[in-house]
């Protein structure tokens, strides 16, 4: 019978092989000791092929295989040795077990496939938590990657296009309510979700949700679809009748959002490029796919036109609409997954291993053992398509968020606490385009001075001058390149903004101006919290007769406990009379001591001992709805009295004029506002385009200022994880990004700091900084070992400053996304 479609072998995606020569096995004579002797070995069998590529040179590895069919008319596979079958359907696979110690199984191709593409792995008749199937529509061929099964024994894969267990979506039981471990016992399962024995599940699809409620509306270049709430209610508190409005933004953008078109729900109040073109969907690179018939359960589809790849899939789980608690669940293409940030993970592709993972401003360090939330906000993931196209989907949202990286399906489940469902789409096609167009939405990334890119020395805790000379002088000895020097919070009177310490730093000013003649550049550190009540502190004073601070509900200014030593009150960059203040300030301090940068930090906002009693200067905040919400996200269970306020202050205080708004809606936000007007107090001060980056950041923080990815330790791990950090934040828009190189907290090893200047000399910001009472860690205290290849990288770097500097330009122009890169942004079919 004839084959319709030619046999292709297809080596999509793979890992670099080698150039061995393809050696042929028919018949069952083999080519020598299969998958060990040979390093690319083809089994050859009527219409069926099995290449078998090793995963690595060594010979103690197994060997990875990729099956590859073609399917006659009666969608049957044909073959002499019968080694791949499949049975009554192409969907039911099984692979004979006389070849099973060949190795592992990765991959499965099945070449003229027609019929619903599936989307669920049986193996053996368990649900595979790994893999994912993408359908190549061009060619007819499905495709099964990331298997990793060891073919040890008779293998049966049933490929199913619907599976209860995989269309699963975890119950959003309050984390307040769950285990130690952060799982959901049995009794804390409420109705209507259901236990099944291990874990709390939400409603099945399409049995909870919205329905459509009418016919779909054209208003100002918008489609408007008005939506009903369906089914059982979580925590009693829906929003009854929603809208979603799908805007073609771009040929290869779109926004989706979902709203309470009967009351003005908080929305982030940060311009962003988000008007409707008038573009048709005709015209566009895409197709939004939904129901339209009045009472059919809700969901909606964006499919790639080239492709037909669904790229955006919302028919997981019924999409959940109440006062504080908003979630949505999008099925994944492929498990090629980037972003979500800021968050400290060990692999720059994001593990889909069924974690959920806090998004939500707060003083947290790196730690690698566990899945916390750092400093910054960036609710913006990128996936490379098992065909190498590339997408990406932002969720416009500042209230506390998580987002739950799921196995099966694969999928993102996002969920949020308050405002509304505003996602962004961006198609590509490349990684870098998708960048492109998300810097293009949210704001390109700043053109930082040229000097900034130089190599740069700080510290907390040079306690005086003279350290800092000494700190200073040292580097020099060993002629490494230094243009930039820093003032941490010890430079300062009793750790008080736009003061210099009357004792330790006497002659600081002049130091500086002293260094800046010789062509160097001064960057002091500003902290928020302002000291109140202390005598002699103008800064405070002129704060309050502008308004200037973060109040309670009963319009009391709010203190809490930060560095200085008095109760400290937190500046409201969120009052048009704040930032008029600050800038002043700032404007005003240059005149004390020259600057050519600012460094701001604690602005997440951090407040130390929130809610533990008997602390000095306790903050304590009330039980509220705000502080307390019905449905407490994980990012409430990891502080040190399981709230949200832990570690900074109370959620139901109001900001912005008049009250506008709650901190509980704009807490993630804060570095965003502190940032705006600090850049532009650095160019009215200095007269030039300055330096400004942040510890906080939030989505558009790029165009702002820049990033160092904070209070990391002195291991090895966190040097490596430090790459991962800075390609996170160049595909999040904030490309001028470094880390603490040779470590902010613990002593750095002389090994250990040599690596990371080698390394941390091509960081985008190169940095050297650590922290208070460890042991001195600039290169030339050993100057034959750390100074010596300090010496010889920052040397190769300042060769390579104009590249830098060009590729700065380039993304500050859209011409580019990123400025340093993952190969997988370059070579996709490698990595996909």
């Amino acid at each position: 019978m004839e084959v319709k479609m030619k046999i292709l072998v297809f080596q999509l995606c793979l890992l670099a092989i080698g150039g061995a020569t393809p050696v042929t096995v028919r018949n069952g004579k083999t080519c020598g000791a299969l998958g060990f002797e040979a390093d690319n070995c083809v089994l050859q069998s009527g219409f069926s092929s099995l290449k078998v590529f090793p995963e690595a040179t060594g010979r103690t590895r197994p060997t990875s295989l990729i099956y590859v069919a073609a399917l006659n008319d009666e969608k049957r596979s044909q073959g002499e040795d019968d080694i791949f079958k499949c049975s009554s359907s192409p969907t039911d696979i099984h692979i004979n077990p006389k070849i099973a110690t060949a190795g592992i199984l990765n991959r499965v191709q099945i070449y003229n496939f027609h019929g619903d593409v599936p989307r669920f792995i049986r193996l053996n008749g368990e649900l595979l938590r790994r893999g994912h199937i993408h359908f190549h529509r061009d060619i007819q061929m499905l495709e099964l990657l990331e298997l990793e099964i060891p073919l040890e024994g008779k293998v049966h894969l049933a490929l199913l296009r619907h599976d209860r267990a995989g269309d699963q979506v975890e119950c959003p039981v309050s984390y307040n309510a769950r285990n130690p471990d952060y799982s959901i016992s049995q009794g804390a399962c409420f109705s209507p979700c259901t236990w099944d024995g291990s874990n709390c599940w939400l409603p099945d699809f399409p049995s909870y949700g919205y329905v459509v409620d009418g016919p779909s509306t054209n208003i100002s270049a918008s489609i408007r679809i008005p939506l009903r709430k369906f089914g059982p209610s979580l925590y009693g508190l829906d929003v009854t009748s929603i809208v979603v409005e799908i805007s073609i933004l771009t040929e290869n953008s779109v926004r989706i959002k979902f709203y309470d078109p009967a009351n003005q729900r908080y929305e982030v109040p940060i311009s962003i490029n988000n008007a409707p073109s008038g573009k048709q969907l005709s015209t566009s690179e895409f197709d939004v796919i939904y129901p339209e018939q009045v009472g059919s359960v809700f969901s909606l589809q964006i499919i790639r036109k080239s492709t037909g790849t669904v790229i955006f899939d919302t028919s997981v789980a019924g999409i959940t609409f109440e006062d504080q608690l908003l979630s949505l669940a999008i099925r994944l293409p492929s498990r090629n997954v980037y972003g979500l940030g800021e968050s400290y993970h060990p692999t720059f592709r994001r593990e889909l291993d069924d974690s959920t993972w806090p998004l939500w401003a707060r003083d947290e360090p790196p730690n690698p053992f566990a899945k916390t939330s750092l400093y910054g906000v960036h609710p913006y993931y990128s996936v490379i398509e098992a065909d190498g196209n590339s997408h990406g989907v932002l969720l416009f949202n500042s209230n506390a968020q998580e987002y739950l990286l799921q196995s099966t399906a694969p999928a993102v489940v996002f969920r949020t606490i308050g405002g509304v469902l505003d996602f962004y789409v961006m198609t590509g096609p490349t990684p870098e385009d998708v960048t492109r167009q998300y810097t293009s939405l949210v704001g390109r990334s700043f053109l930082p001075p040229y000097w900034s890119l130089g190599f740069q020395l700080s510290r907390y805790g040079y306690n005086n001058l003279q350290n800092m000379k000494d700190a200073i002088a040292r580097t020099k000895s060993c002629n490494i390149p230094l243009d930039v020097f820093y003032g941490d919070i010890d430079t300062m009177d009793q750790q008080a903004d736009f003061t210099i310490d009357p004792v330790n730093f006497v002659g600081l000013p002049e130091y500086v101006d002293e260094q800046r003649a010789l062509g160097m550049r001064y960057v002091p550190i500003i902290d928020p919290a302002i000291p109140g009540n202390r005598p002699g502190y103008p800064t405070y004073e002129r704060g309050l007769r502008a308004g200037a601070y973060i109040t309670t509900e009963t319009g009391d200014i709010l203190f809490g406990n930060v560095w200085p030593p008095e109760p400290v009150a937190f500046p409201d960059f969120l009052r048009p009379g704040t930032l008029d203040w600050w800038i002043t300030e700032i404007t005003e301090f240059y005149q004390t001591i020259k600057f050519d940068g600012l460094w701001i930090d604690m602005n997440e906002p951090a407040n130390f001992n929130t809610n533990i009693p008997g602390s000095e200067y306790t903050l304590s905040c009330p039980t509220n709805r705000w502080d307390d919400p019905p449905y407490v996200p994980k990012a409430g269970r990891l502080g040190p009295t399981d709230r949200l306020s832990d570690k900074t202050i109370c959620l139901a205080n109001t900001q912005g004029e008049n009250g506008t708004y709650r901190h509980y809606d704009v807490h993630s936000l804060y570095g965003y506002t502190e940032t705006i007007p600090t850049s532009i107090a650095c160019q009215s001060a200095t007269g030039k385009r300055g330096l400004v980056f942040t510890r906080s950041s939030f989505v558009g923080s790029g165009i702002l200022g820049g990033h160092w990815t904070g209070d990391n330790y002195a291991y090895w791990d966190h040097l490596q994880y430090s790459v991962i950090g800075l390609l996170d934040f160049n595909i999040f828009g904030l490309p001028y990004v470094g880390a603490d190189i040779c470590a902010y907290f613990g002593d750095s090893e002389e090994r250990l700091c040599e690596r990371w200047q080698e390394l941390g000399a091509f960081y985008p910001f190169s940095r050297n900084h650590n922290t208070l009472g460890t042991t001195d860690q600039d290169p030339c205290t050993w100057p034959l070992t750390v100074g010596e290849s300090t010496r010889k990288a920052v040397t190769i770097r300042y060769t390579l400053l104009p590249y830098f500097y060009t590729s700065f330009y380039r993304a500050n122009q859209g011409i580019d996304g990123t400025v340093i890169r993952s190969l997988a942004w370059e070579y996709v079919f490698l990595f996909c």
